[in-house]
């Protein structure tokens, strides 16, 4: 059940990125799109971590350092948004930025980046529990 859901959740990050983004060109869905790879992410974890500890299945089965980072930046760019003082679009961009002035981009090939590691993550686990 948990991964149907992060299935669907990544589902709907990639129709938000590859559909409704280059049709409206509108910056402010990558926020959306960020909530529902993290949301993939949080099921996906979900379906395994109730058998083991992530630690334990990172280990046992060789998690790349990238889909750990990436679970670890979406987390980040998340916190980022909630806490962010200031959010405005630039170019193909769409910026956040803290009180001390701290930015953080978001743009189509970050998010496409993580969209792919999330996809192979889910693909792994699909393989590795069913």
């Amino acid at each position: 059940h948990s991964l149907t859901s992060a299935e669907k959740a990544l589902s709907t990050a990639m129709h938000l990125l590859t559909i409704t983004y280059p049709l409206s060109g509108e910056n402010k869905l990558f926020i959306p799109i960020i909530k529902h790879l993290h949301t993939a992410y949080f099921y996906s974890l979900k379906s395994f971590t109730a058998k083991t500890s992530f630690n334990q299945f990172v280990k046992k089965h060789k998690i790349s350092k990238e889909i750990l980072t990436t679970r670890e930046q979406l987390q980040f760019l998340l916190n980022s948004y909630t806490t962010s003082t200031l959010t405005f679009s630039r170019k193909n961009s769409y910026i956040l930025c803290d009180a001390d002035y701290n930015l953080q981009t978001i743009n189509p090939h970050l998010l496409h980046t993580y969209l792919r590691t999330t996809r192979e993550f889910i693909h792994f686990l699909k393989g590795v529990l069913c």
